[in-house]
């Protein structure tokens, strides 16, 4: 009797455009000739991929692209700020084997080094970096969960989808500031080393707020690095090309740089996406330095 194997590869592959992603996988797990024939399909899974500055999210990318067939797909790599030590204070269910990630982590300049030398080794086709500052609520449409997140959930009991290290600190939030700054200034450094192999990327910034119960459940917007500083405007001159700031239904103190960031992005010609403090309008600004559209929250 005929079965699903028989089909050929090109029909199985038209299967899988019309399945979910995680579908694709079992799928592919079911055999190897499937695994074979499925292999088209799942390497566009990841055309745009999410990595932490965690070192067991980044070996997730590193083992994902072994496949040559994945790591050509990859054109958008979002990179979220948050690092393994914002973690420490979150409930999890194996906290020595956590410690030890934390140990081996080390650093984040090694993390920089390693993703670095992922991208010009083997992310050949890649044209964008996003800087994602604060990602998405899990129950948000627009959140995009972490590779690495299900290791890192059997081994810890800590899910990357638990978006809580902007507030395990309470009013001290310093700490998670200075991981903010130095989440881009290695994302910075990491473009300017990358411009040395001549691989000029686009950047896109969103900057969303942190969760902050002292401040009566209102979020910070703080502006996390130094126009003032030449080798930073250097960066934003040659990649930026849209910056996002704040969030729908999310009441955020945005502080006084918004107006700063908004004159230094619109002068030069970059789109700019602002929500106003109580989360309600969205407000853009095109490439012309001209209000493009006001929308109100529904």
């Amino acid at each position: 009797m005929p079965n699903l194997t028989d089909l050929p590869g090109e029909l199985i592959s038209w299967i899988g455009e019309h399945l979910e992603a995680k579908d694709v996988g079992s799928l592919r797990l079911a055999s190897k000739d499937l695994c074979g024939k499925m292999s088209y399909r799942f390497s566009f899974l990841f055309k745009t991929v999410k990595v932490s500055l965690i070192g067991v999210s980044i070996q997730a990318l590193i083992n994902i692209t072994r496949s040559t067939d994945v790591a050509k797909r990859v054109e958008h790599l979002i990179i979220g700020t948050e690092t393994l030590k914002e973690y420490e204070k979150a409930p999890m269910s194996n906290s020595d084997e956590f410690h030890r990630m934390l140990l081996k982590d080390g650093n984040g300049g090694t993390l920089r080094s390693v993703l670095r030398k992922l991208i010009v080794s083997r992310l050949h086709n890649l044209k964008t970096i996003t800087i994602e500052d604060r990602p998405a609520m899990p129950a948000s449409e627009f959140y995009r969960s972490s590779m690495g997140t299900e290791k890192m959930k059997r081994t810890t009991g800590v899910n990357l989808r638990w978006n809580g290290p902007y507030t395990i600190d309470g009013p001290s939030f310093p700490l998670p500031l200075t991981h903010r700054i130095a989440a881009y200034d290695g994302v910075f450094n990491l473009l300017r080393q990358l411009d040395t192999h001549g691989r000029v990327l686009n950047l896109i910034i969103i900057r969303k707020g942190f969760p902050s119960a002292h401040l009566y459940s209102r979020g910070w917007l703080m502006w996390t690095f130094d126009l003032t500083d030449a080798s930073t405007r250097n960066v934003l001159d040659s990649h930026l090309i849209h910056l996002e700031v704040g969030e729908k239904d999310f009441k955020c103190w945005l502080g006084s740089s918004i107006e700063e960031e908004k004159r230094y992005v619109i002068s030069h010609g970059v789109p700019f996406i602002y929500w106003d403090a109580n989360g309600r309008r969205r407000l853009e600004w095109g490439r012309d330095g001209q209000m493009k559209a006001i929308h109100h929250a529904r």
